[in-house]
């Protein structure tokens, strides 16, 4: 049977004086975090987010922030693979992942801009 993680009874109200604090991820112990796994599943997630997230700002004028539903995903995928230890390989995954809003903001911002100095140029300016 999987030994289930779990918070500590400390960790969502205040420390009594003297109580130590012990994280989940033990600092004595070394964790997977930057790997192959969790950079390619980080790459993908901005691929699709910001397709996403550029589909939606040119359709509907709004975007979304990915780093929730890309976190949810790769808790899931995790899970599913049944990988050992995953927490940080996730935060790495949501962490690649999440620059997709600031991907599609410069793939659509920069044109803009240079749409602005071609009009103030030509004299085309509206405000």
């Amino acid at each position: 049977m999987k030994e289930e993680t779990r918070l500590p009874d400390n960790a969502l109200r205040e420390l009594k004086p003297g109580e130590e604090y012990e994280p989940i991820m033990k600092p004595n112990k070394q964790y997977r975090e930057v790997s192959a796994w969790s950079i390619t599943w980080g790459i993908l997630m901005a691929v699709i987010f910001s397709a996403a997230c550029a589909y939606l700002g040119l359709k509907v004028g709004q975007v979304f922030e990915a780093a929730i539903p890309i976190t949810i995903i790769a808790v899931g995928l995790s899970g599913a693979t049944h990988r050992k230890d995953p927490l940080g390989e996730n935060v790495i995954i949501q962490s690649i992942g999440a620059c997709s809003g600031m991907i599609v903001a410069g793939a659509n911002s920069v044109p803009q801009i240079r749409q602005k100095q071609k009009s103030e140029k030509s004299g085309n300016v509206k405000d």
